[in-house]
C-alpha cells in the first residue's frame, strides 16, 4: 500500500535537496562521484573550469546557428577569466 510522507521544509533549497536525496539517478551519478575521488580520477579547480567553459563555449555555438525560442545562454554571466592559486 502506498503511504505519503509529509516534510515541512522551510524554503526552497530544503525542497531541492530533499527531492535530489530521494531521487535514484541524483544518488547514482554521487555513487559515481564518491568512488572516482576514492580512486584518485579528480581535477584541478582550473581544469574542471577550462572543461567546463570549453563545453559551454560548444553549447553557445550549437545554439547560436540554431536558436530555439526557448532556449537559454549557457552560461548566464559574462566570460571572465578564472584563475586559482594552485
Amino acid at each position: 500500500m502506498y503511504r505519503s510522507m509529509r516534510m515541512a521544509t522551510s524554503d526552497h533549497d530544503d525542497l531541492e535537496r530533499l527531492l535530489l536525496a530521494r531521487n535514484p539517478h541524483f544518488q547514482a551519478l554521487m555513487a559515481q562521484a564518491e568512488e572516482n575521488i576514492r580512486a584518485g580520477r579528480t581535477l584541478s579547480s582550473d581544469e574542471f573550469w577550462r572543461q567546463a567553459y570549453a563545453r559551454a563555449d560548444v553549447r553557445a555555438a550549437s545554439q547560436a546557428t540554431s536558436p530555439s525560442p526557448t532556449s537559454v545562454p549557457a552560461i548566464a554571466e559574462p566570460r571572465a577569466a578564472y584563475q586559482t592559486d594552485e
